[in-house]
């Protein structure tokens, strides 16, 4: 299939699983990531600790469950939506998604080449005088490891530069936006999340990522879900009033209050 601006119904829910499985998978690395960047100046004997199955800086069965329930799909879908099929030209969001894929693979194999050796095993061992050979094992699987880390971290931060590209032009998508409001913070944890995402996809910020959703929700009858984005609206655009000044993006917002008002006054009539 080859992307297209304009989205059809299958295309949009594609495009969807494709942001929720890639920021799913980017919480995961950024607090993994952080974790082992913290642990690195350990000794090759602590380090043992940070890398071994039993440790929450990686694990290997987070890396299992990121590779095979979130990285997997979100590579399929992304090969799917962006990738033509007879030339094989695709998008580079889809080559970095194939990169960060292939990277976590190598981290999961190099975590099972240490299970194999045995973690308790060799943490016992390598206090022992005469057991060279079993710290540099420790030390270059570190290495390796946290090179590793830093590649897919930055592979993240290239593949989401272009997302954010791809989003702003479907951050009118009644589906893509809809899904973003409702799952926001499931995705990351709180609205802070969801906002800092508004924040680049939309001129006005959260204002208009708000402001889209109610009209959206309210087009199609949903007047529960209209009436709750609007509140958050109206919220951003007290503080918005509150701090601008005059005449700075005059026109921009004058368009968003403008539709804010048409919204309210529809509200204001019975959600018609």
């Amino acid at each position: 299939m080859k992307y297209k601006a304009n989205l059809d119904s299958r295309e949009a829910e594609l495009f969807w699983s494709i942001v929720e499985n890639f920021y799913r998978a980017e919480a995961i690395i950024g607090d993994k990531y952080g974790r082992l960047m913290g642990a690195r100046k350990t000794s090759p004997e602590d380090a043992l600790e940070k890398i071994a199955i039993s440790s929450p800086a990686i694990g290997f069965r987070k890396l299992e469950e990121l590779r095979n329930d979130i990285l997997y799909p979100l590579k399929e879908a992304s090969h799917n939506l962006f990738r033509n099929e007879v030339t094989s030209i695709t998008h580079p969001f889809d080559k970095y998604i194939s990169d960060i894929f292939h990277e976590v693979s190598i981290i999961k194999e190099e975590h099972y080449q240490l299970i194999q050796i045995g973690d308790y095993q060799l943490k016992e061992e390598i206090k022992k005088p005469g057991k060279k050979v079993e710290k540099r094992i420790v030390s270059k699987a570190q290495k390796d490891i946290i090179n590793k880390m830093k590649n897919i971290d930055t592979l993240f931060q290239e593949a989401e530069a272009e997302l954010i590209k791809l989003l702003k032009h479907q951050n009118r998508t009644k589906y893509v936006i809809r899904s973003l409001y409702l799952s926001g913070e499931e995705i990351f944890g709180d609205n802070e999340g969801l906002e800092i995402l508004y924040q680049k996809i939309y001129d006005l910020g959260p204002l208009e990522g708000y402001l889209t959703v109610a009209e959206s929700f309210h087009g199609s009858m949903h007047y529960e879900k209209a009436v709750e984005a609007f509140y958050k609206t109206r919220e951003k655009k007290w503080k918005l009033d509150a701090q601008r000044k005059p005449g700075k993006g005059q026109e921009g917002y004058q368009t968003l209050a403008d539709r804010y008002q048409k919204l309210r006054e529809k509200l204001k009539q019975g959600q018609r």
